[in-house]
């Protein structure tokens, strides 16, 4: 008898699931808050591959039904429309099927996912972004450091260009008449790195920096800009609009490189291995017409304790992990270019002028998160065998009006 009963009990209990399946597969559930899930140690992955990334989400609804969702990224095709059966109220895990699985020959990767609700009652919405890079280790170093040195060359030459961008969202335009749409140009500075004869000191031993004309709208009459962008306001002449891109295809390996059009040379000489580096800092700059604050300052942005973390790059071919180095570089140009507003203290009508994509607000103040390449002859050589340019991606806080755009960089081994 007690053994009936329990199997009727089981029974019931199946019924019951059964029927919540059957009622959330017929109404739709309202998803209440949604995000993307991703183990800390792949947000910014260097290690072995393959690697499959642990990318999922939590979508909270307020009841029974049916979700659906996908995965949205930045680079590559959407991920596939995918279901979520809620039974109850609460928060539920998903996981993006099928699974991003990173193989041995892996490039450098930089992505940006979102969680897409595409059922819900009165509109689809996204969840916050998350972005994620990542390098396979053993693709840096493509073989082991020693045996690459007793195979082939240990210096070669190098040049770098700037081969263009993309405006993944436009800023939102200031008062000031720059034109329509956006109005952009590119500033790069590059420093030169060595290590004496002894090999025990480094020093900067030459700075450049690099400027394009402008691109944009060309109907206010700028002599020094050309046009660029689909903006179809009433009297433009151009204005980079979302989803524009100057070349046309800047990702595509190019040729010819130009003084201060796109694409643009930046820099060109010999790297060898234990000896010397390149830092390369690409920048993307929004014209308002006004160069009266971070631009002078960008122009003297030098290099002191980063040189360092450089040297120990340069004296350890095998060192392949940048950060401590990018970090403390990054540490320098913050002191550089922070401004002292707190937030609200920012008007339009109080603009400091040309400001570069990047912005970001932090509890000392408004400054630019910089994006460099430290070129080692190992890494110049890494890079350069990807025959394509490499993606150095810029976004404003939404304190900053807005703003996200994509810098091409290729990196060339020359005969």
């Amino acid at each position: 008898m007690k053994t009936l009963s329990l199997s009727l009990a089981r029974a019931f209990a199946l019924l019951l699931v059964l029927g919540c399946t059957s009622i959330a597969y017929t109404q739709i559930a309202k998803v209440t808050e949604a995000k993307v899930t991703l183990t800390a140690g792949q947000l910014n992955y260097r290690g072995q591959c393959p690697v499959e990334l642990d990318l999922g989400g939590v979508i909270r609804t307020d009841g029974p039904g049916l979700v659906k969702y996908q995965f949205v990224h930045t680079t590559g095709p959407l991920g596939p429309v995918q279901r979520l059966v809620s039974l109850t109220a609460g928060d539920h895990s998903v996981r993006q099927t099928p699974r991003v699985v990173m193989n041995e020959n892996a490039q450098f990767w930089n992505d940006t996912v979102t969680l897409r609700i595409l059922s819900n009652p009165g509109g689809s919405f996204d969840s916050p972004e998350i972005k994620y890079t990542g390098v396979c280790q053993r693709y840096v170093a493509a073989t082991p450091r020693s045996s690459e040195v007793d195979r082939g060359p240990s210096q070669a030459r190098f040049r770098v260009t700037l081969n263009g961008f993309t405006c993944n969202t436009a800023t939102r335009d200031g008062i000031l008449p720059d034109g329509s749409g956006d109005e952009v140009y590119m500033l790069t500075k590059t420093f030169n790195v060595e290590m004496d004869a002894a090999g025990t000191n480094v020093e900067q031993t030459r700075m450049d920096f690099m400027r394009t004309f402008e691109y944009g709208d060309v109907s206010a009459g700028t002599s020094q800009r050309i046009r660029a962008g689909s903006s179809r306001q009433l009297g433009s002449l151009g204005g980079i609009m979302n989803g524009d891109s100057f070349p046309e295809s800047p990702e595509k390996y190019s040729s010819n490189p130009q003084n201060q059009s796109l694409p643009q040379f930046v820099w060109e000489g010999m790297i060898a291995r234990l000896k010397n580096a390149v830092v390369i800092f690409p920048t993307i700059w929004e014209s308002d017409g006004r160069t009266d604050v971070l631009y002078g300052r960008w122009q003297q942005q030098s290099l002191d304790n980063g040189l360092h973390s450089v040297g120990n790059l340069i004296q350890n071919p095998s060192r392949t992990d940048q950060a401590l180095a990018i970090s403390t570089i990054r540490a320098e140009v913050d002191v550089q270019t922070r401004l002292l507003q707190q937030p609200g203290d920012l008007r339009l009508n109080e603009h400091p002028g040309d400001l570069p994509i990047g912005m970001r607000e932090t509890s000392g103040g408004l400054m630019l998160r910089a994006e460099l390449l430290i070129l080692t002859f190992d890494e110049a050589q890494r890079i350069s065998r990807l025959k394509k340019a490499v993606p150095i991606r810029y976004k404003n806080d939404d304190y900053f009006g807005g703003g996200e755009y994509t810098l091409w960089i290729q990196v060339e081994q020359l005969p």
